[in-house]
């Protein structure tokens, strides 16, 4: 393999994306494991390039971290086939292209806007009111992970949701 003058490192995989803002643009087949990553490693910020191709498996983690989404175009407009592609007759992938701007913090974020939501619109702890992890008593409903409390019909949340 030949070294690339312009690449940060050999094994991007094995290098912390929290120094800085990574910009990653991966092969289609890396991308579920770039997303384990960011997971795992807890990175900030990273902006991530893919197709914009909904019957993925990665595309539901995708959608959970990203923070905003630029449409970059179709694919054949943006990206330009490289001498190794050409020798494999290898073709550019379809559709659009998109950049992601991407999390391991908006997991957290969206994961207490849905809960606040869901407490939101149940007025009444019962069958009906699903609050995944809660526990329930006669007149109060307590969800661990987020906070939020039900007690006698009455919604109260803990100071650092507010």
């Amino acid at each position: 393999p030949r070294q690339d003058s312009r690449a940060f490192a050999r094994d991007g995989l094995a290098i912390d994306w929290n120094q800085q803002i990574a910009q990653l643009h991966p092969p289609i087949p890396l991308i579920g494991r770039c997303l384990q990553k960011i997971l795992e490693d807890k990175v900030q910020t990273a902006i991530l390039i893919t197709p914009d191709w909904r019957a993925q498996f990665w595309k539901p983690t995708l959608d959970r971290l990203t923070l905003q989404i630029v449409d970059l175009g179709p694919s054949h407009l943006i990206l330009t086939p490289g001498k190794h592609m050409k020798q494999h007759g290898w073709i550019l992938p379809p559709g659009y292209m998109i950049a992601s701007v991407i999390s391991q913090n908006q997991v957290k974020i969206k994961q207490e806007r849905n809960y606040l939501e869901m407490a939101q619109t149940c007025t009444r702890p019962n069958k009906d009111c699903k609050i995944s992890g809660a526990i329930t008593s006669r007149n109060s409903l307590i969800t661990q992970p987020q906070h939020i409390t039900f007690l006698r019909e009455q919604l109260v949340i803990t100071d650092w949701l507010k």
